[in-house]
């Protein structure tokens, strides 16, 4: 059983009736923070107490704490419902900044130890973080480490667990939060299970195909010392305690697959009896160590692996007898739906660390020749290599840059390509933890040059020789301009001049120095940004701010140079947007507002921000009724404007000026205050500018200079959003040739938004299917479980009905109405029905009639109205006679005050004499009467 503590407070309890949370998922993974997702509905009594940045939320599984973080984030939809997004308080660690150190001679317990006291002293005490235990080991424990102003996480993460491995965990004693940084064998616990996979091992990873099992490998160990100039080098090998064959083979994966044979290094290992244990124990563990199994809890179960015991870091064994292995695999990460634990997934997989830096080292090993065959040069062939490589860069043309990340999201590798893809280039220069290489027959190399973080370079003059041991050392820098955009006159026309062209600059300051058969190379890139850059960013997961490539991004300043930089998720088609957003105003026009045509008559709202004026998009139109519109300052400048034509709209007026509940996002293009209209007239607080109305004045220009009296803060804040239809900015009559931002991303999108000359048309999206009707102004969308139909444009207030899973949900002017639909009775679930919902915010509820074909309206004939809506009276109300056919109505309570109560006894005469007297009486007739209605009769029949 899973429960949420907030601040304290039970926010989630199964089975509770107000402490209800709905679509709540739970995200473990190894070595991140962790997220916590929910939605919470307004009849929670926490509801209101959900603070950004404040608020701490626990997640309890059987009265034991898997989770702790804060809420990061809370937007409402249109029934108030509030999604909560909440991150793991190791993020906390994201707040801080590691100054430029260097550190030697350092155990991983002291580096830790170092970089958490000057975390503490730059947070709030609830930030703090003190360290707990440590049994990551360095061979040495003499780590030799340097820190460039990364945040403290990035520190960590960088130059401690990408490099000696290992894990972090967050937990909390008290009031104190604890940070260990454990091996694998501390994080959790060994299940005792195992899992057994036949052929149906590649069913469950994407990271493994036939084509990539080895099934015997040739096992090679350290370099044999021997003649310097022998063309051929020798290692240890394993032939002498192997029978006198060199390989070892891994008997059921031959069986299935034949004979598929690999080289495998080992540099350090120079005893042949060690050589085959390492051999041996790569077919069958370490070959796979890349492999992740995605297991659901279906899947879990049909193994006999209990779903609700199982926790991030504990080890399971995995056996596939066909490919040969047989190796321990941890729980890398689990996503919990915590209403439906049933549905819970897990992935198992392996150091990815380790993987990290192996995925490199095997990029390094193509940039080696063995042809060599002599080690010599001298001083002036170094330099002439020099002089003819920065003549060459001096002089380069354009090309193309693709940037990988592994499974994580972290950074792989920088591929500088002749081609798009790197699958048809042939000049590849690749850059990744290991070095630089470079290829002229394609990615796959053989690689002809490179430079490599060990101190050596290779290439095919200067490998060809060696230096003597005089020094050598030289700097230069080179810049390499490449221009983007070839369409560049066209894209500016079509995309209203807000896509720029741009270009990307990367000044290389190498320095080479040599010593005694020696070079040491270092290499520093440095991304310079004219005008407006968008870069393109891809990976296979969601971006934030703690996976690459956002977590490098360490500063304010470094952030605003990625604004409008794009991210694509590989895995969902998925594109996001980088954008900045801060705190600020609010202002809504009132539902009345109407002018001409926001062409002709509209409202433009100006602002400043770092000393420069911004305009907002302008107001007008039928789109300016009951309109908002956020303004990132304290203060603004309106200004009114319309031209000199007839007409009878209503102009403008403002319902409210207020600070925004949240930092959103900063639009605008940089402009000037407009001149025509005079001095700006000074307004503070609730006296908002207004124009005349019905109608307005025509010719008017008009300024005013509007001063909030709330505190608006300067601090900004940064995010990815999805892309949605608003930003295919260039989707107007051109849209076929348009450049537009997403089309940098996706260009399948982009060229599907096709309006054309007719009036109906269709737009296909990534997520949603668009119909369009009698001059683009009236819309049906397909998205994903629902079908929405609209009176104009796509947005809140022209929405006027959607049908989804749950029935037909109806909406005006922006506001959610009601539904009709099905349901089930709350006092028991098997008793289902037909319903007619009118939410909050409706009024009434009609059934009415057109009287005649001129009637020009509809007479109300049976009406549900609240209070001072269609009737003053709250109720069911009749407009026409009701007819009941003989059906009686039961126990009705009729109102007070219109009739009498009373009882009445009376004799009735039952027979009479022929003289006119009465022969027989009855003394028992009554009748009742209440509020004059006669209820009850006695009498003699």
């Amino acid at each position: 059983m899973y429960k949420i503590v907030m601040d304290g407070n039970t926010i989630y309890y199964p089975g509770d009736e107000k402490a209800v949370l709905m679509s709540s998922t739970l995200n473990l993974e190894l070595n991140t923070a962790g997220t916590l997702i929910f939605i919470c509905p307004p009849e929670n009594p926490y509801y209101e107490r959900i603070y950004n940045r404040k608020s701490i939320v626990s997640v309890y599984r059987d009265e034991r704490e898997i989770f702790i973080g804060e809420v990061r984030e809370q937007t409402k939809d249109l029934r108030g419902n509030k999604k909560v997004q909440c991150v793991g308080l190791l993020s906390y660690l994201a707040d801080s900044i590691q100054p430029q150190m260097e550190y030697h001679n350092q155990t991983p317990y002291q580096l830790l130890s170092k970089f958490l006291e000057i975390h503490n002293e730059q947070v709030d005490e609830r930030k703090r973080i003190k360290l707990g235990r440590v049994t990551v080991t360095d061979p040495n424990d003499s780590l030799y480490r340097y820190t460039n102003y990364e945040t403290t996480l990035e520190a960590i993460m960088t130059k401690m667990v990408e490099k000696l491995g290992g894990y972090l965990k967050l937990r909390r004693e008290g009031s104190h939060l604890i940070l260990d940084y454990l091996r694998l064998e501390e994080m959790g616990k060994d299940t005792g299970q195992s899992i057994e996979f036949g052929l149906n091992l590649l069913d469950y990873t994407e990271d493994l195909s036939a084509e990539d099992v080895a099934t015997a490998i040739i096992p090679l160990g350290k370099e044999i010392e021997g003649d310097a100039n022998a063309v051929l080098k020798q290692y240890t090998d394993i032939t002498s305690v192997n029978n006198g064959k060199n390989y070892l083979v891994s008997k059921e994966a031959l069986t299935e697959f034949d004979w598929v044979c690999k080289v495998v290094r080992w540099d350090d290992v120079t005893v042949p009896a060690n050589l085959i244990r390492k051999g041996t124990e790569w077919l069958k563990d370490n070959q796979f160590e890349m492999v992740e199994l995605n297991l659901s809890a279906v899947d879990l179960s049909e193994f006999g692996i209990a779903t609700e015991t199982i926790e991030c870091g504990d080890r399971v064994r995995c056996i596939a007898y066909p490919f040969g292995m047989d190796r321990i695999f941890p729980v890398m990460k689990q996503t919990i739906p915590l209403q439906k634990p049933g549905e819970i997934k897990v992935v198992l997989g392996s150091n990815q660390s380790k993987g990290y830096i192996q995925s490199s080292q095997d990029a390094v090993r193509q940039i080696k020749e063995e042809g060599i065959t002599t080690r010599k040069i001298d001083n002036e062939r170094v330099q002439s290599a020099i002089d003819n490589l920065k003549a060459q860069m001096n002089t380069g043309t354009g090309g193309y840059k693709l940037t990988e990340y592994d499974s994580s999201g972290r950074w792989l590798r920088d591929l500088y390509m002749d081609t798009p893809d790197k699958d048809t280039a042939t000049k590849v220069l690749q850059i990744n933890m290991n070095g630089i290489g470079g290829s002229r027959n394609g990615y796959k190399g053989p690689y002809a040059v490179g430079m490599t973080l060990d101190g050596m370079i290779y290439g095919e003059r200067i490998m060809s020789h060696s230096i003597d041991a005089e020094k050598l050392s030289v700097s230069y820098t080179s810049q390499v301009e490449r221009q983007i955009l070839d369409s560049k006159k066209e894209a500016i026309s079509d995309t209203d001049k807000k896509l720029k062209s741009y270009y990307t600059i990367n000044e290389v300051n190498t320095k080479f120095s040599a010593t005694d058969k020696k070079i040491e190379a270092s290499v520093e890139t440095v991304n310079q940004k004219l005008e407006q850059k968008n870069g393109n960013y891809y990976g296979t997961y969601v971006p934030n701010y703690s996976r690459a490539p956002t977590n490098s991004w360490n500063s304010d300043r470094l952030r605003l140079t990625h604004v409008g930089d794009f991210f694509y998720d590989t895995t969902t088609g998925y594109a996001y947007r980088y954008i900045v957003k801060k705190q600020g105003l609010e202002l809504k026009f009132n539902a009345s507002s109407r002018t001409e045509s926001e062409r002709y008559d509209w409202v433009e709202i100006f602002y400043e921000l770092d000393g420069k004026t911004y305009a907002l998009p302008r107001c007008g139109g039928t789109s300016i009724a009951g309109q908002t519109v956020f303004i990132p300052s304290d203060k603004f400048w309106l200004y009114w404007r319309c031209d000199g034509s007839g007409h009878d709209y209503y102009g403008f007026k403002i319902d409210s000026i207020k600070k925004a509940d949240s930092n959103q996002e900063i639009i605008g293009s940089e402009s000037t205050l407009p001149t025509d209209a005079g001095d700006a007239v000074l307004l503070l607080g609730s006296s908002y500018p207004e124009s005349e109305h019905s109608p307005y004045k025509d010719g008017t220009r008009k300024l005013w200079n509007y001063s909030s009296t709330e505190s608006i803060s300067s601090s900004l804040s940064f995010d990815w959003i999805r892309v949605v239809d608003k930003d295919i900015s260039a989707a107007k009559e051109k849209a076929e040739t348009a450049i537009s931002k997403i089309s940098v991303v996706e260009g399948s999108i982009s060229s599907m938004v096709k309006k054309g000359e007719f009036g109906t048309f269709m737009r296909q999206n990534y997520n949603s299917f668009l119909l369009g009707f009698n001059g683009a102004s009236r819309y049906v969308q397909i998205t994903a479980g629902e079908i929405g139909l609209y009176n104009g444009s796509i947005d809140s207030s022209n929405k006027r009905a959607v049908f989804d899973e749950n029935g037909n949900h109806f909406y005006r002017d922006g506001k959610y109405i009601g539904k009709i639909g099905t349901n089930v009775w709350s006092g028991n679930s098997s008793h289902k029905g037909l319903v007619f919902d009118l939410d909050s915010e409706g009024k009434y509820m009609a059934f009415s009639q057109e009287e005649s074909a001129n009637a020009g309206s509809y007479t109300t004939m049976l009406c549900f109205s609240r209070s001072n809506s269609i009737y003053s009276q709250y109720g069911i109300h009749l407009g026409c006679n009701l007819y009941a056919h003989g059906f009686k109505i039961i126990d009705p309570q009729w109102e007070t005050g219109f009739g009498v109560n009373a009882t009445i006894n009376f004799v009735q005469i039952l027979d009479m004499n022929s003289d006119g007297t009465v022969s027989r009486w009855g003394s028992n007739g009554r009748m009742v009467f209440k509020d004059g209605i006669l209820m009850d009769l006695n009498y003699y029949g």
